[in-house]
């Protein structure tokens, strides 16, 4: 809990986060399993780039959009649960949305909203324009003039503008007006989705002036402007009029374009036309806008007034897919007094041109006011709580477009609360990493709702809160290896890292010899928190999860020092526990793997994870006498500088392989940094390890089984082995061969063996996989799993990552390639071997 002068500041949730408040350990980990909160119903609709899903069917690796109308993946899918508290936001547009107490959005309160214009440029500009000179006293016109001119030449800093802060519904609704009744919160519109062109049937300009003025059962027109006609000759078409008065037209070949479109006989915008490119579909509404559309008398702004539901909706969609926020208004459709059912009327301010006629276009006005930019929560009312889920998503944001409406939508208070712990002691000096300036952006905005109350005062020029102590709170990022050597000299007594897996491993094992101080009233500790996945998962989880269990404290052998991890459970839920107090145990009852997955958080599954099938209680295995029968090869990632890695493998009688030894060449206490060692070397000792008295003493097989000795029917190395690159002497290849070591090209294709490694593990079925791993492999183990995606190729590895054991798995299942089993097979009669008998036996498979 953090208080000052007696006054709460925060309350941490029970569990978890209070544990690890109260730990005294000199490293702390806190995550796991995230998915506290932050909840959409079931049924709210997400837009994707094909269309709409809901959170109720979305999937990890699903893509939708984030703010900036990019595509963003989702990366991480949390159990339906039933929240404590919820809410329905109503915007000024008539838009609503509901979401849990939890849930984070990006909004701009009235002050943030104040300073965003009196700290634009132009803005600034202006008043200064038409400001009065506020020269004083008996002074010449000289001294005037030459005082402006100076004050021009060094204008005095301007502070940047606010970006917003991150705040839950829950505080929303606390703060829903300003204290003069004005209101308070607005929310960003989302930018214009960014698709790419794609072949449409018919231009959109012109489908959009056939679904305003077009019949709809013909391929014709009905319209007074002779210009909408000549587009249509423009393209192709051949047009007729029917009568030289006439307003009607007919379009041949129109009608079987609109009937393969589906639109014929039923007006809508097509799927593939509100998901095309920007300016296809600034082109469709062009035409909509050109037919139907209308500007406002008095404000300029663009109307379109349509009786058809269908395009009513796919109008609405198509406006907010270009960033503009559209108002409908239902009326009743009346012609010579007679009612003809409800008509709904769209009224927007739009940035650029959307009309092609020049009798609408002058007298469209162009939207500059600030407003036309947000959406106003009008209201946020409480609602009975229903299911609801939480989704995760890549975008440097965290945010993701929610509702037909597209609002934006956001997916670690404990690291920001604990730096307050000593900002009495004025000697005391903190600092909070991020690995980019925009995260750490995030960072300080949660800052801002606490450290004003502890009598914090902001320094942007630093970057950090300054105490009435004199204590110092600093908010920094680590965007590239090295820039951790700028805090050389430094002294902290708390460093704290968000989201650690983000991180190298170099960076922090620097930054923690900058933890010290020489005042004993001072306490030096380090924080982090981190969910599963990043590019340094795998040191995150060989430093604090493998070392010891979940809440137990391990004493480093090196230093003394102790650190422990503390999980971040999914099922902290308060109201969950009093509704079901045996709920935990039956978690508890589960297989080893659900339970860790469920109750703690798996470290082996996580967001962004290449191979997902990865099961360790499945794939890896205890070393056993390998059959003489099996056949065996072997295949070589090489490296240098980089670690090497060598792979031996097996085929079981029924094509499972097993990998049964490795020999990795990493320097010791290094991170993913070679032996550099030479290719003599090395292929010493492979022959070492292929020598059958080494393998007895290494596995322990029985002499009976060894027969004539190990025989490798063959070995498969990186093509780049046969290079002689910046040298005249023999290759990698050859100098092995001289040693005996005889290797032959592999198949180096990046996508497809890695669909070899996904097929093998999946093998026959969950408890079926086609590969298996002996435990004494500890670097397959400890790196396969850990690899994420490129985001820069998000179907290959993200080769910056320690997939040198990758790679050699990959080169080794490419040369005994394997498709998938058919479903259904007939039985058939064949050796299967028993993994806890260790023999085989002959039977039906």
């Amino acid at each position: 809990m953090g208080k000052v002068a007696n006054r709460i500041l925060w309350q941490p949730n029970p569990g978890p986060q209070t544990d690890f408040l109260r730990r005294t350990e000199f490293e702390v980990l806190y995550g796991g399993a995230a998915g506290g909160g932050k909840m959409l119903p079931l049924d709210t609709p997400l837009p994707t780039p094909h269309g709409w899903t809901t959170m109720g069917d979305v999937q990890v690796g699903d893509e939708l959009f984030d703010e900036s109308g990019r595509v963003c993946r989702v990366v991480a899918v949390f159990p339906v649960q039933t929240p404590d508290e919820a809410y329905r936001l109503t915007f000024d547009d008539g838009v609503s949305i509901d979401a849990c107490g939890d849930h984070l959005w990006l909004t701009y309160d009235a002050k943030e909203l104040a300073a965003l214009t009196r700290r634009d440029p132009v803005w600034r500009a202006r008043r200064r324009a038409k400001r009065p000179s506020r020269a004083k006293g008996n002074k010449s016109q000289r001294f005037v003039e030459v005082i402006t001119a100076r004050n021009r030449a060094c204008p005095p800093p301007v502070m940047p503008a606010p970006s917003g802060s991150v705040r839950s519904t829950r505080e929303i609704a606390q703060t829903l007006l300003t204290q003069h009744g004005r209101r308070n919160h607005a929310i960003p519109v989302a930018m214009a989705l960014e698709l790419p062109h794609v072949d449409l049937p018919l231009d959109p300009y012109l489908l959009g002036c056939w679904l305003g003025d077009g019949h709809t059962h013909a391929g014709r027109i009905t319209t007074a402007d002779p210009e909408i006609a000549a587009a249509y000759l423009r393209a192709g078409f051949e047009v007729v009029r029917y009568h030289s008065d006439d307003i009607d037209y007919g379009i041949h070949g129109l009608s079987s374009i609109l009937r393969s479109l589906g639109v014929l006989g039923d007006k809508h915008i097509p799927v593939q036309y509100l998901r095309a490119s920007r300016e296809q579909r600034l082109a469709l509404l062009q035409g909509l806008m050109d037919t139907d559309g209308t500007v406002a008398r008095n404000s300029g702004a663009a109307e379109f007034t349509t009786t058809s539901p269908a395009i009513r909706c796919g109008m609405e969609e198509l406006v907010r897919s270009l960033g503009w926020k559209v108002r409908v208004r239902e009326g009743r459709a009346k012609l010579n007094g007679i009612d003809h059912g409800p008509k709904w009327t769209m009224k927007w301010m739009a940035s650029e041109p959307v009309f092609r006629l020049e009798r609408k276009l002058r007298l469209q006005r162009i939207a500059t006011r600030r407003t036309t930019r947000f959406r106003y929560v009008v209201s946020c009312d409480p609602i009975e709580p229903v299911p609801m889920r939480c989704i995760a998503v890549d975008s440097q944001s965290h945010l993701y477009l929610a509702g037909r409406a597209m609002v934006p939508t956001h997916n670690s208070d404990a690291l920001v609360i604990e730096a307050l712990r000593q900002v009495a002691h004025p000697r005391y000096r903190a600092v909070i990493f991020r690995r980019t300036l925009t995260e750490a952006s995030e960072l300080i905005d949660r800052s801002r709702l606490y450290y004003p109350a502890a009598g914090g005062v902001w320094r942007e020029q630093q970057k950090e809160w300054k105490f009435p102590s004199g204590a110092i709170i600093r908010f920094r990022y680590l965007e590239n290896v090295g820039d951790e050597l700028r805090y050389q000299g430094h002294e902290y007594q708390y460093i704290a890292f968000d989201e650690l897996t983000h991180f190298d491993e170099r960076q922090y094992l620097y930054l923690l010899s900058r933890c010290r101080t020489s005042d004993p009233a001072l306490r030096c500790y380090v924080r982090a928190a981190s969910n599963p996945g990043g590019p340094g998962h795998h040191w995150v989880k060989a430093r604090f999860i493998d070392v010891a269990p979940p809440g137990k404290t391990y004493v480093d052998p090196v230093t003394g020092l102790t650190r422990c991890f503390v999980p971040a459970r999914v099922f902290d839920n308060p109201i969950l526990l009093r509704a079901d107090p045996l709920y935990l145990k039956r978690l508890e009852s589960l297989p080893e793997a659900e339970r860790k997955a469920l109750l703690l958080g798996d470290w082996d599954a996580f967001a962004g994870q290449v191979f997902s099938e990865w099961r360790r209680d499945v794939h890896v295995v205890e070393p056993f006498a390998i059959p003489a029968g099996w056949l065996r090869f072997r295949a070589m990632d090489w490296g240098f500088s980089k670690p090497y890695c060598i792979l031996w493998f097996a085929v079981d009688y029924n094509g499972v392989i097993y990998v049964y030894r490795e020999l990795y060449g990493l320097k010791p206490g290094c991170v993913d940094v070679g032996t550099q060692e030479t290719a003599r070397e090395v292929a010493q000792k492979v022959k070492a390890a292929e020598d059958w008295k080494n393998f007895i003493a290494d596995e322990g097989v029985k002499l009976e089984t060894q027969l004539s000795g190990e025989k490798i029917a063959y070995g498969v190395a990186d093509p780049a082995c046969w290079a002689k690159t910046g040298h005249d002497g023999p290759s990698i290849a050859e100098t092995f061969a001289s040693e005996g070591v005889f290797w032959k090209p592999a198949d180096n294709d990046r996508l497809q063996g890695k669909m070899q490694v996904h097929l093998r593990l999946r093998g026959w079925g969950p408890e079926r996989p086609g590969l298996k791993v002996f435990n004494t492999c500890t670097n397959l183990i400890r790196t396969l799993p850990a690899l994420c995606y490129d985001a820069h190729r998000p179907e290959d590895v993200d080769t910056t990552q320690e997939d040198h054991a990758y790679d050699a798995l990959r080169y080794g299942l490419m040369s005994r390639p394997w498709a998938p089993p058919k479903e259904k097979q007939r039985k058939r009669d064949a050796w299967a071997w028993d993994d806890e008998e260790k023999t085989t036996s002959y039977m039906s498979v």
